[in-house]
């Protein structure tokens, strides 16, 4: 959720002089112009602590006498520098006061101290000593005493706001606007747009704001020109303007770099960083906030702000469990009385709610919800309450009474007219909510009513809200039976979503950005296999199926980058003949450098948008050559398979998904058994295996492309009864298949590679290069990851034996081992040109991970995105003696014409008369085509 930052509010016009970086200030750094939970402890207050303070509240802390001349730019020196360098300003300012000023000089001394006292977040001590500040200014008399004190009621002002205290602050602006000059009318404008949004009047704070920046562009005020457009810039992120909001903090950016004010231009690319995550430009808010992280490390300040900004991009991008750490992390860190605190538990309760924790996130949910009532933040409260329903509904069992649905719909309604009223984003979320609710508490009227209150923010704002509008529409339309306005609603809103994918290059962002579509996308199937339409069902599952694959970028030329990849593969390597005690020290550096690797990565750009003709160019080419499809989807956790017979498209029920992974499971184990001697019984499991997951069909052809979700991809598809002897190809969409059907057969050398480790040692890659002679072998030391990627580049024909690590936890780190260390998969994308057709002779390099919705992630699936027609892996644990003899058939069949998938086939008759071979040929699969 957006938050106001560090958009300062105090006098001074000019940059505070050039000084070496302050050291880090005592207690919780502060970009806080928001609510504490700090009382004022201080002067007795009037009944509800309305404490204005008079001068008799307590005894003067300088002398009424004055003792030397009055520098005429203190003012402009000394409070800048509060902000800037808040350390030094505050030396200078106990300094001053140790002398003996002038009743101005202690004014500016003792507000510059309150200045940086309330950015620590010592509201108490802050407060007195701008009550001291007051009194001085009284006592300078005349129209410059009274300017001086309507500086000092400002600032006053902003503080007991962020003290808490809002209704009082307005109260002690309204006196400041009495004695304040025109000339200073820009600067308490500042401190009134930024009290006003507190209590949650925020478009009356964007309108003081720009009349603030105005006015000070016209004075010539730079300085404070800057602080107004950064503070409208955070104002107008919670009222869900990212584009202006944007514009806003470029411009303060600008003028504070030109002005030398380094810490609150740091603040203004942080909300830089924001506005870009509310537009859904992940990698470009991640490149913000590694700047911004940059800059206060230069300045030593390290802000409770940016770990949040990164955890919520984290949240947005779908990395929901690496958004709880970041969010407990944080949450520990802080104090209670830090003013970052509301923030962080809303974004832990969202993250909670995300890994399907609905206690926790309805716990702190309800924390927040207080704290932020406390502080008159009433957008922010109602945005809790939210969150606090959605956690009602998860935790909500069946057989609850109408009567309770009918509250929570009640109250979800209540919200959203609270968000709308407040102009902050979530209404849609909130009318959904409610029509849900009102469904299962029998009211169909209230359910409509919510909908197309929802339905009617489809049309504006960012890609993601925009999304969930048309998801209510496509509800609407379901409910009204209107079958065409309910297709027009999921294209349109699947299409948001993928404005939204278009920005990411990272592969796993990509796939996790899907799951953003996952109900849209199974409405349209819901449909289509309830009006019995299987060509409608197998389109629906296509359009939302492998898209990550296509759009992902190769990353630059980074030395960062690749000393990052380096120094991974060394600890990785490392880790294998380490001892216990070494082992815990290299698992932490290696999750270091794990996630500075993810972070280069999740800042690259889409270079590419989804191929919307593939699947009919798919289903051309299938008939054309004579190629039977097997089509298997999942709905509402039932597998239903479609295939085309006669001329006919046809569905049939296959069973429950839970039994086909189950058997999968099952599958593999089996197959584990045998590469380590078990008898087993390749037909036997084999049979069990495709009642599970194909049921009782005959594919009716010679050569057969199998089409599973992602969660079934790893099946060992050939061991099935109905496809041993076939020529079988497996691909996670038509459209990649339609895409590596089309790789043209390009000139290019064949290449050998051989990992360390192996029981066979070199006698695979032997008797493979007598097959084909010429081709480049590295093995032993010049088997690395660098040269490996040098000889894969715009290889025909490419085979590397190698022990394969599958990490389903990060499965772009599923890594195949070289002889300096893995090869992950985030290394297989710097490839100009994959390798035609490539084969894996290693454990489980087929293994992919289902990731978002209908996205598997692996070195297979990654393989077949960058351009290779080819890969043959295998999909579970294989025996190193029976794969030379797989794979030397394997070649031999390749050498004499036979696709990869055809000679696979033909290894597998040749190898049915003995139970390992058998077993260890039916553990590859061809995927692509």
């Amino acid at each position: 959720m957006a938050r106001v930052r560090r958009a300062s509010r105090e006098s001074g016009s000019q940059p505070s002089p050039p000084s070496p970086p302050p050291s880090p200030p005592a207690g919780p750094c502060g970009l806080r112009p928001w609510a504490c939970d700090t009382t004022d402890l201080l002067t007795p207050a009037a009944p509800g602590g309305d404490d204005i303070d008079t001068e008799a509240a307590t005894p003067p802390l300088i002398p009424a006498h004055e003792h030397g001349p009055e520098p005429a730019d203190l003012a402009e020196t000394l409070l800048p520098l509060a902000l800037s360098q808040p350390a030094r300003a505050l030396t200078r300012a106990r300094d001053l006061l140790a002398a003996t000023p002038s009743p101005y000089d202690a004014s500016v001394a003792h507000q510059a101290a309150g200045i940086v006292l309330r950015e620590r977040g010592d509201h108490p001590a802050a407060l007195t000593e701008l009550r001291a500040a007051r009194r001085a200014a009284r006592r300078v008399g005349g129209p410059r005493g009274s300017a001086r004190e309507g500086d000092v009621l400002a600032t006053y002002g902003a503080a007991l706001a962020a003290a808490g205290r809002p209704a009082t602050a307005l109260r002690v602006l309204a006196e400041a606007e009495r004695l304040t000059p025109p000339a200073g009318r820009p600067r308490l404008l500042l401190r009134r747009g930024f009290v006003r949004h507190e209590t949650g009047r925020s478009r009356e704070a964007v309108a003081d704001l720009d009349a603030a920046a105005a006015g000070s562009a016209t004075l010539g005020d730079r300085l404070w020109e800057a602080r107004a457009r950064n503070l409208a810039a955070a104002v107008r992120l919670t009222l869900g303007e990212h584009e202006r909001a944007g514009r806003d903090a470029r411009a303060a950016q600008a003028l504070l770099d030109d002005l030398g004010q380094q810490l609150e231009a740091a603040a203004a690319v942080l909300n830089r960083g924001y506005a870009a995550l509310v537009a859904g430009d992940l990698p470009g808010a991640l490149a913000l906030l590694d700047e911004v992280a940059a800059r206060y490390r230069a300045l030593g300040e390290d802000p409770p702000e940016v770990a949040l900004d990164r955890a919520e991009v984290l949240l947005v991008a779908g990395l929901s469990r690496e958004a709880v750490d970041a969010a407990d992390a944080l949450l520990a860190a802080l104090p209670a009385s830090s003013p970052v605190r509301p923030d962080a538990l809303l974004l832990a309760a969202r993250a909670a709610l995300a890994v399907g924790d609905p206690a926790t996130a309805r716990r702190r949910a309800g924390d927040a919800a207080r704290r932020l009532t406390a502080r008159g933040r009433t957008g922010a409260v109602a945005r809790a309450d939210l969150l606090r329903l959605e956690a009602d509904e998860a935790l909500l069992r069946a057989g609850t009474s109408a009567a309770r649905w009918a509250r929570v719909a009640a109250d979800a309604g209540d919200v959203a007219v609270r968000l709308r009223a407040a102009g902050l984003p979530g209404e849609a979320d909130a009318r959904l909510l409610q029509a849900r609710a009102a469904t299962r508490a029998a009211r169909p009227a209230d359910a409509r009513a919510a909908l197309l209150a929802a339905a009617l923010t489809r049309r504006s704002g960012a890609p993601l809200p925009r999304a969930a509008g048309w998801l209510a529409a496509a509800l609407l339309a379901r409910e009204e039976g209107d079958r065409r306005g309910l297709r027009h609603a999921v294209r349109r809103g699947l299409a948001a979503v993928d404005e939204h994918r278009a920005t990411l290059g990272d592969l796993e962002l990509r796939a996790l950005a899907a799951g953003r579509g996952e109900e849209l996308a199974r409405l349209g199937a819901a449909d289509a296999l309830a009006h019995g339409r299987p060509l409608e069902l197998l389109r629906w599952a296509e359009r939302w199926r492998a898209t990550a694959l296509t759009g992902a970028a190769a990353p630059p030329a980074d030395p960062a980058l690749a000393a990052d990849a380096a120094a991974l593969r060394d600890v990785t390597r490392r880790l294998g003949a380490a001892d216990e005690g070494e082992a815990v020290v290299l698992r932490r550096e290696q999750a270091r450098l794990e996630g500075a690797v993810r972070r280069h990565h999740r800042r690259l750009r889409g270079a590419a948008t989804p191929d919307a003709d593939g699947t009919d160019r798919a289903l051309a080419a299938l008939a054309e050559h004579d190629v039977a499809l097997l089509h298997l989807v999942e709905v509402d956790g039932t597998l239903h398979l479609v295939t085309r017979q006669g001329g006919r498209w046809r569905r049939r029920t296959v069973g429950p998904l839970d039994e086909a992974l189950a058997a999968t499971s099952a599958a593999a184990f089996a197959l584990r058994r045998a590469a380590h001697g078990r008898r087993v019984d390749p037909v036997a499991v084999g049979a069990r295996l495709q009642a599970a997951v194909l049921g009782a069909v005959d594919p009716g052809g010679e050569r057969v492309l199998v089409v599973p979700p992602a969660r079934l991809l790893s099946v060992p598809w050939s061991l099935l009864p109905a496809l041993g002897d076939r020529e079988v190809a497996v691909c996670p969409s038509l459209a990649a298949w339609d895409r590596a059907r089309r790789r043209p057969d390009e000139p290019g050398p064949t290449v050998l590679v051989t990992g360390p480790g192996l029981s066979t040692q070199l006698r695979e890659a032997t008797l493979v290069e007598r097959v084909h002679a010429g081709a480049t072998a590295l093995a032993g030391p010049g088997a690395t990851v660098e040269a490996t990627l040098a000889a894969l580049d715009g290889a025909r024909l490419a085979h590397v034996a190698a022990h394969g690590r599958l990490r389903r936890d990060a499965p772009l780190f599923s890594a195949l081992d070289l002889a300096d260390g893995p090869l992950h998969v985030h290394d297989l994308q710097r490839l100009r040109r994959a390798p035609t057709e490539l084969v894996l002779s290693a454990c489980e390099s087929g293994g992919v991970t289902a990731v978002g919705a209908g996205e598997a992630l692996g070195l297979v699936t990654t393989l077949l995105g960058l351009g290779t027609r080819t890969v043959v892996a295998g999909v579970a644990e294989v025996n190193d003696g029976a794969t030379v003899t797989v794979m030397a058939r394997l070649h031999a069949a390749v050498a004499a014409g036979a696709g990869p998938a055809a000679a696979l086939r033909d290894v597998r008759r040749a190898c049915r008369d003995d139970p390992l071979d058998a077993a260890t040929a039916a553990a590859f699969t061809a995927w692509g085509a």
